[in-house]
């Protein structure tokens, strides 16, 4: 099982902080939220056209999985992944 935390405003749509999913990739992990049928949850993640926003900001074990193997990155048990949805501001 993993750890995976989520932040802004995916905490207050998800109504948690934090889940244990058991997946082997960062892929299974979103399909487990997206599973949720969360309208919310799909527009914060997803643009228009229902890919992915390329805003997100996914770390396993603090190392972006951009610099990794996007979301085919494994997942292994203990891993730690924290999942922060665009923001604005500044």
């Amino acid at each position: 099982m993993a750890l995976i935390r989520v932040y802004a405003n995916l905490r207050e749509i998800l109504r948690k902080d934090e889940f244990t999913i058991d997946a082997t990739s960062i892929k299974e992990i979103l399909e487990v939220f997206e599973s949720f049928d969360n309208t919310e949850y799909n527009k914060i993640m997803r643009d228009e056209n229902g890919n992915m926003r390329h805003n997100i900001i996914i770390l396993v074990n603090g190392k972006n999985v951009k610099f990794l193997n996007g979301l085919d990155t494994k997942i292994n048990r203990g891993d730690v992944i924290d999942l922060f949805p665009p923001v604005a501001g500044g």
